[in-house]
Order: structure tokens, then sequence, then C-alpha cells
């Protein structure tokens, strides 16, 4: 039996997954690359959008934004590293104390470079309520602007991205789940990683179109998730992220231009149906994405 893959997060590059409905389909697509080491490269191959001071400044601002996120990361990461035997004893599988980390690094980053606003906000559920949230993805900025919730969750990663120095290891202090992309059986352990943290009350972040989109515009969901939630009878949280892509464009990850970042938490949903799950999701987001000029 083949199993219902996952979408994986914002550092994740490709998997092939399952869409929901009835008629599922498979779909590939390239490899995200790690862009923290493309700034200057992109600078020079990339076309120009903006003309070539728009391009320069946003150069900089990359620059800028990746330098303040490593400082940032380095401090933070060794109070996480002194928390860590403490929280492995007495909050094994949530962890809130090392998202709290996360959170303040991501916040702190992001205060300097762009607004978020969040909308919907009631639709949040308890600070300790496991939830399965999906959102669209757009960017590398996505991961960044949903710590802008202020509610603790674990989400999907390429295994090979905890290995990476700060970054990755404090993505393992704090308990994100690992995924080889290729590999069925790392699917399968994914799947039960994530219903385990569930079923401890964490809640789990996907990114149902699997990668961030080339174009812009949404992909379709695939089921791994909802199967997920459908399964553990826990809500789904819809959340449409829009702006992202426009200041942080998929493929040129070394130019950073001003704007603002809106997210819309949706009611969540509830079902024993992971495709209706999925296509509801799926729906509820588009919709918020088409009333805004989202294509970047």
């Amino acid at each position: 039996m083949s199993s219902p893959q996952l979408g994986i997060c914002s550092f994740s590059g490709r998997t092939q997954s399952r869409f929901c409905g009835p008629n599922a389909a498979r779909n590939s697509r390239k490899p995200s690359i790690c862009m923290a080491n493309m700034v200057a490269s992109q600078a020079e191959t990339q076309p120009k959008n903006g003309g070539g001071l728009g391009d320069f400044v946003a150069v900089v601002r990359a620059i800028a934004f990746y330098l303040t996120t490593v400082l940032i990361a380095v401090p933070l990461f060794h109070i996480m590293l002194l928390l860590s035997p403490v929280v492995l004893l007495v909050d094994k599988f949530k962890r809130n104390a090392m998202h709290l980390v996360n959170d303040v690094w991501a916040n702190l980053t992001t205060l300097f470079f762009y607004q978020v606003e969040v909308k919907g906000r009631e639709n949040l559920p308890n600070f300790d309520t496991a939830v399965v949230y999906v959102a669209n993805h757009q960017s590398y900025l996505d991961i960044f602007s949903l710590f802008r919730l202020h509610r603790p969750f674990k989400f999907v990663s390429k295994s090979s991205i905890f290995l990476f120095p700060i970054v990755g290891w404090s993505m393992y202090l704090t308990g994100h789940v690992g995924l080889k992309r290729t590999d069925r059986r790392s699917q399968m352990a994914c799947l039960q990683d994530c219903r385990k943290l569930l079923q401890e009350g964490a809640s789990v972040l996907f990114f149902p179109e699997g990668t961030r989109s080339t174009s812009g515009k949404m992909d379709k969901f695939k089921k791994g998730a909802f199967s997920v939630a459908a399964k553990d009878q826990v809500p789904v949280v819809p959340i449409t992220i829009v702006g992202t892509g426009k200041l942080m464009q998929n493929g040129r990850e070394g130019l950073l231009r001003s704007g603002g970042v809106t997210l819309i938490v949706h009611p969540a949903l509830k079902s024993k149906d992971a495709n209706e799950l999925c296509e509801k999701s799926e729906a509820m987001i588009l919709n918020e994405l088409e009333k805004y000029d989202y294509l970047v």
C-alpha cells in the first residue's frame, strides 16, 4: 500500500505526494536549494525587477536579513542548549520552551524588515490545543511569518537540514520532524511521528502544496496532512499567507523587497474524511488569496 505522503516545510526540497480529491495524481518539482549561500550569485544572474537601484537595495536588505537572523540565532541557540536537559525531562513532546525561543528568533528577525498583520486571530486554538495547521507556500519567509501567530507547532523538513549549524540544530532541539523525501519508510515514520505529536498534545504545521510555488499561484494540495488529522480526529486550521512571495520570491532568495505580509486564520475544520478536509481547506485558502493581488 502506498502512503499518503506529506507536504513539507519552507526548508524542504522536492517530494512526491497524493493530491486531495478522488482523482489522486502524483506530482514532482525541482528541489529547493539552501538559499542563504546564494545571495551574491543571484544578484548577478537573476533578471531585473524594479530596476538596478531597486535590485541593489533588495540585495542589501537580503544580506542584512541573513546576517541579522544568524546574529540573533547564535546566542539563542546557546540558551536552547542550556534548557534542553530540563525540557526533554518535563516536556518531551511539546517542548514549549524551545518553541518560545524559536518565536523570539523569528519575531526579532522579521521586526527589522517587514510587518506581519494577522487577521482572524480569534480562530486560533488555545495555546495547549493540538491542531493541524495548513498553509499555502510562497516563500522562504513563510516559516518566519507564521511564528507571528504565537502558537507552538512542529513542522516537517528534510532530514539533511537538521545537520545545518545553528538553524538545523535548533530545529532538532525544538522537536521538528525530519523526512527523507525519497524514502517510503521515512515517509511512513514521519506520518507516525506527526500522529504521536498530536496524540501528546503538540500541534503540527504542514504546507500541503509540498514545496514553494514557483509561479505565485497556489498548487494543488496533497492529502498527507489531512489523513493525519482525520485519523486522530484533531481540527485542521487553514491559514492563508499573502505577501511573502512579493517580498522574497521563490528562486530569488538573494533579494528582499520592502512590503508587508498578511496571515488570514480561517475557522477550524473537523472531519473523519481526509478528502473533505483537503478540499475545504484548499478552497478556503484559495478563495482568500483571490481577494488579493498575490501573484509575485
